[in-house]
């Protein structure tokens, strides 16, 4: 998957702007057990378990838009383009580690002023 300028990611349908930083990271969900002889048996539960991390430097009209899904307990529709398939793949996410913070005086060239937003983006 990518995230290409062409092909923004949709968050419940809604596209969302170009980060200035972005980041994909695949887990493998396992966990290992010692038998009675001695030997570790692997289980694996999850292959490819989505988390992207995100951060951007917006207008504060994105605040809110972002603060819903932050502190929502629902999950959230996320569409990314896969490049493999060249075509967008639904994933169901939650938004987790969310921050903001203020752009020094940017509330003097614009009354929302501007914000650091960063977030990540995780797979159920």
């Amino acid at each position: 998957m990518a995230y290409l300028k062409n092909f923004p990611i949709l968050l419940n349908n809604s596209a969302i702007p170009f980060p200035n930083s972005y980041t994909e990271k695949n887990e493998v969900k396992e966990s290992v057990n010692l038998t009675e002889a001695g030997t570790d048996i692997c289980q694996i539960s999850r292959i490819k378990k989505l988390t992207l991390s995100m951060s951007f430097r917006l207008m504060g009209t994105w605040v809110s838009t972002f603060e819903s899904h932050a502190y929502s307990s629902s999950t959230i529709a996320v569409k990314i383009y896969d490049n493999q398939t060249n075509a967008y793949a639904e994933k169901t996410m939650r938004m987790r580690n969310y921050s903001k913070k203020l752009v020094e005086h940017s509330e003097k060239v614009d009354c929302e002023g501007m914000w650091d937003i960063s977030f990540d983006l995780v797979e159920m």
